[in-house]
């Protein structure tokens, strides 16, 4: 399910317009559309996914991942990671790269 996906069913689940929603997270209804049908120029900043997710109850982690967008703080210890990292696990750690929903779960089961 893509991010746009997610926040416009539990959007519509709780019964909110796009005006409703972004009044409540200080957004414009376009910007809540743009975001739902997927024409933003970029992925949402990571304070507006969190403040669209404590809006819809949603888990701001699974909208990060939707977005696209990966946690700075997280980018910085993978880097130090791969420093010290044999050959094999970085191997690993690069193939995981380009799945940012997998990351979260490779942490928690392997760091």
């Amino acid at each position: 399910m893509t991010i746009g996906e997610l926040i416009r069913s539990a959007r519509l689940n709780r019964g909110l317009s796009q005006k409703q929603l972004g009044d409540r997270c200080g957004l414009d209804n376009a910007t809540i559309s743009k975001i739902e049908v997927g024409t933003t120029k970029s992925p949402p900043r990571v304070e507006t996914l969190e403040t669209i997710a404590f809006e819809l109850d949603l888990n701001v982690d699974e909208l990060i991942a939707a977005s696209g967008r990966v946690d700075q703080d997280l980018l910085e210890m993978l880097g130090e990671l791969m420093k010290q990292a044999p050959s094999k696990t970085r191997t690993a750690i690069e193939a995981l790269a380009d799945k940012p929903e997998l990351l979260d779960l490779v942490l928690e089961n392997w760091c």
